[in-house]
């Protein structure tokens, strides 16, 4: 049983970090579980959260040659290439960033520290944009981070490259609906509170099964939506959520 605790759930990356965490779960146990609660997650599995972690960092990742806009990746049995096929608008990311390169600079901080791997943040050149806590914003830096890279000034951001590591694990199963509302840009998600397995849990997270459902109170849900924010040229970002509906 792995527990996780004051989670924000309001915010993508951290969601889909958990999500991230669940699949890897499966891969050894398939009875595994997710279930979610107001302020943390809890995956009841067979496997330790060490043994997950090990997963990732202990592994040999492949950049395959096949894929087109973006580098897929192989990490040890687990082929990860939403964003070529399934999912392709999901990529944040563009310009010189690619999903190759993403992982090769996530996973070097990941190899160094383990301890309070939720929190562990590094000063870092490139993110998915997936965690709402560690995006930047032009404004805020007061120039565009992609001009003056080119001008010769590396920009660094900080990041927390576990959160984004799984995060682009989550998005294989767990891809959040896009909708667009008067011109802008949502992804929204749907969380629940009784445990399912790993079928189940997509179909809800990815709203297969909506809220207006009768099925509906079987998965007791939360329904999440978070604004896509484009930060410069070429990179995007996601807002903290809104909750929108609870059953």
């Amino acid at each position: 049983m792995i527990m996780l605790e004051q989670l924000t759930l309001s915010n993508p990356g951290e969601v889909l970090a958990v999500c991230g965490l669940f699949i890897l779960a499966t891969q050894q146990d398939r009875h595994a579980t997710l279930a979610w609660t107001e302020h943390g997650a809890t995956i009841d599995t067979t496997q330790s959260l060490d043994n997950l972690l090990d997963k990732v960092v202990n592994v040999t990742v492949t950049i395959l040659p096949d894929a087109k806009q973006s580098k897929a990746i192989k990490l040890g049995g687990l082929s990860i290439d939403w964003w070529d096929y399934r999912y392709r608008d999901g990529a944040l990311w563009a310009g010189r960033v690619n999903a190759g390169s993403l992982t090769e600079t996530m996973l070097e901080p990941c190899k160094k520290q383990r301890e309070d791997f939720w929190n562990y943040q590094v000063a870092i050149s490139q993110t998915t944009g997936f965690d709402s806590a560690y995006s930047w914003t032009p404004l805020d830096i007061g120039w565009s981070p992609n001009k003056q890279k080119d001008g010769g000034i590396a920009v660094t951001m900080f990041a927390r490259p576990w959160i984004e590591m799984l995060a682009l694990i989550g998005m294989q199963g767990f891809q959040p609906i896009k909708k667009k509302i008067e011109g802008i840009i949502y992804w929204e998600y749907q969380l629940w509170r009784n445990p399912y397995r790993l079928i189940p849990a997509i179909f809800v997270f990815n709203e297969r099964l909506s809220i207006g459902d009768p099925m509906r109170s079987l998965f007791d849900q939360m329904r999440f939506r978070s604004r896509v924010l484009n930060k410069s040229k070429y990179f995007k970002v996601l807002a903290f959520s809104e909750m929108i509906s609870e059953v």
